[in-house]
């Protein structure tokens, strides 16, 4: 409220006693003589204030804390006041009648305060989520297979998610051979193709970095052949499929 109007407040109470903002009559009585017809607003929500018995119980509370953010909650449910307007005629009651400097917020206030708090706070780990998982383009330099196989280095040029090779990509060993295909969480998992040094190609599914399921593979020399795998096991004969012809 008014600093004006509360050192009014202030100055009744030294002159007449708390009984001024305690007894309803008397309050009307001495609002209208102190203010001068002036603050009818304010000496409005002050007379409420007394007529709901807010002043008397302030007086003798115990425990003003909890006092306070009880009869503002009174103020906003039972008399319909916003949170602002209840907050603030209890505040300046408790200041007038017992000198608390301390500002109280309404307890709606506070559930609203503390859901906007958790719903920025979540909406925060959201975001952060999204942008870890959004697929970029990336070159990463890896001192091993991501899962821990003995390839002591190699060049990734693909999808990167959370830091790691996901999506399409090629991997370039330090043996000189190359993968390329599509990976999840840096493994080879999907459908992919391996080209060793020496020319020998494999394409085929993989499951966990292992050959898993029908590929094929072609020899240095042009042969072609077609074999089932299990776990990066040879399941059965290759079957002869043809004979590629080099340019």
């Amino acid at each position: 409220m008014d600093q004006g109007f509360i050192d009014i407040l202030k100055q009744l109470v030294k002159d007449q006693g708390s009984v001024a903002l305690t007894d309803e009559k008397k309050c009307k009585a001495f609002l209208a003589d102190y203010t001068k017809n002036e603050y009818k607003k304010e000496s409005r929500l002050i007379v409420q204030a007394v007529e709901a018995e807010i002043t008397k119980v302030i007086e003798g509370a115990e425990d003003l804390a909890a006092c306070k953010k009880a009869k503002i909650g009174d103020l906003e449910e039972e008399y319909g006041f916003s949170s602002a307007v209840a907050t603030d005629i209890v505040n300046t009651l408790t200041l007038v009648l017992c000198g608390d400097t301390t500002g109280t917020v309404s307890p709606a206030a506070e559930k609203a305060a503390a859901e906007a708090k958790a719903a920025a706070e979540a909406k925060a780990v959201a975001e952060a989520k999204a942008a870890a998982e959004t697929l970029i383009k990336g070159k990463l330099t890896l001192k091993r297979m991501p899962d821990g196989g003995n390839i002591i280095s190699s060049i990734y040029e693909g999808d990167v998610v959370n830091g790691k090779p996901n999506g399409k990509g090629k991997f370039t060993f330090a043996n000189g051979d190359m993968y390329e295909g599509d990976l999840v969480k840096g493994i080879p998992h999907g459908y992919g193709k391996v080209t060793s040094l020496n020319g020998d190609v494999y394409e085929g599914k993989f499951k966990k970095g292992k050959k898993h399921g029908k590929g094929k593979k072609i020899w240095r020399s042009g042969s072609v052949y077609e074999q089932n795998w299990m776990n990066g096991r040879e399941m059965g004969l290759p079957r002869f499929i043809g004979q590629q012809v080099k340019l």
